[in-house]
C-alpha cells in the first residue's frame, strides 16, 4: 500500500521524526502542529517550485472568469505563478487572446487591434491582477479561460461541518480540531481530499469544486458514504513519493532549527532525495501532445 501523503500524515511522520508522539505528548511537546503544518507548507512551495523550473506544466491548471459590464481588471487567484494562454470563450465563440503592452502612463491602456471583426481583446498582467482591453460590454458567464501554472493549494486538515453525496464542508476556524479552511474560491480546486476518521473513513475524491465563503468543497466521484460532522478530514496535493518524503523532512528541520538542535543526519537524507528531483519530470511537451496542459489528462 503506498504511503498516506495528505497532510496530517505528514505532520505524524514530521513528529516521529522528532521523537515526539504527538503535540499533547505528555513530557511536553516542543512543536504545535500548526507550526509543522506552516514548514510543510513552505516546504511544498519550495520544492514544487523546483519541479515548475523542470516541467512547468506539472502544476498545469485553469481558470475561469465571468466578467461584468465595463469592467477590465480582475483579480487573479492568489496561487497564480505564470500564464500560458488565454482564450475568450463566450456566447459559442473561442479565440485566442494575445498579450498587449501597456501604452506609457497610469492606469495602463492597452493597445487593441481590429476590434471590427468580432469580440477582439488583448490582456496583460499587473501584480495580482489581469486587465482586458476593451473592457467586456456586459456580463460573460464564463467569458474567458485562463490556463496557466497555479501554486499547489496549502495543506490543510480538520472536522467536517456537513457533508452530502458529492460534497464536504470544511472546517471554518481553527480550533483543537484542525484549522480554518481558505475563504477564496476554488482555493481547493484539483487538490485530493483524505476522510481520515469519523463517518465515511478511509475514502479519497478529487476536489473540483470549492467555496470559499461556504468552505464547501464539492467532490468527484460522489462518496460512496457521506461525510457527516464526525468525519476527519486531510488534503493532499498529487506530488511524488521522494518530494513527500522532502517536505516531512523540511518541517522536522524546521521545528530542530527553531531552538537550534543538531539536524544534520535529516539535512543529508533531504539533500539525498533533492538530488532526484531532475528525474521527476512526468512527460515532455511532444510526449504530452497538446499546448496547453489539460489538468484534466491522465488521471
Amino acid at each position: 500500500m503506498a504511503a498516506a501523503k495528505h497532510a496530517r500524515a505528514i505532520i505524524a511522520a514530521a513528529r516521529r521524526e522528532l521523537k515526539e508522539t504527538n503535540a499533547s505528548d505528555p513530557l511536553g511537546s516542543l512543536w504545535g502542529d500548526d507550526e509543522l503544518l506552516e514548514w510543510a507548507n513552505e516546504a511544498q512551495a519550495q520544492i514544487g517550485g523546483e519541479i515548475i523550473d523542470l516541467d512547468e506544466d506539472f502544476f498545469g491548471d485553469f481558470f475561469e472568469i465571468t466578467t461584468e459590464a465595463q469592467n477590465a481588471i480582475y483579480d487573479l487567484p492568489s496561487r497564480f505563478i505564470s500564464m500560458q494562454q488565454v482564450e475568450y470563450i463566450a456566447g459559442g465563440d473561442r479565440a485566442d487572446v494575445p498579450e498587449g503592452r501597456a501604452r506609457s502612463g497610469s492606469p495602463p491602456v492597452l493597445a487593441s487591434t481590429n476590434p471590427s471583426e468580432g469580440p477582439f481583446f488583448n490582456y496583460a498582467l499587473y501584480n495580482d491582477q489581469i486587465h482586458f482591453d476593451p473592457p467586456p460590454a456586459g456580463v460573460l458567464s464564463p467569458g474567458f479561460r485562463c490556463w496557466c501554472v497555479l501554486q499547489p493549494a496549502d495543506l490543510t486538515y480538520g472536522k467536517a461541518s456537513a457533508g452530502a453525496s458529492s460534497s464536504i464542508t470544511l472546517q471554518a476556524a481553527d480550533d483543537a480540531s484542525g484549522f480554518g479552511a481558505s475563504g477564496e474560491d476554488d482555493y481547493y480546486n484539483k487538490s485530493w481530499i483524505v476522510l481520515t476518521g469519523g463517518l465515511g473513513a478511509g475514502q479519497r475524491r478529487r476536489i473540483v469544486d470549492y467555496g470559499g465563503s461556504s468552505k464547501q468543497a464539492t467532490v468527484s466521484p460522489a462518496w460512496s458514504t457521506n461525510p457527516d460532522t464526525t468525519t476527519l478530514y486531510a488534503t493532499e496535493t498529487l506530488i511524488p513519493e521522494p518530494v513527500w518524503r522532502m517536505v516531512q523532512l523540511f518541517a522536522a528541520i524546521a521545528a530542530k532549527g527553531k531552538y537550534g538542535m543538531d539536524a544534520r543526519h535529516l539535512v543529508a537524507r533531504y539533500n539525498s532525495l533533492e538530488e532526484k528531483i531532475p528525474s521527476l519530470e512526468r512527460r515532455t511537451k511532444t510526449e504530452r501532445g497538446i499546448q496547453p496542459f489539460d489538468p484534466d489528462d491522465g488521471l
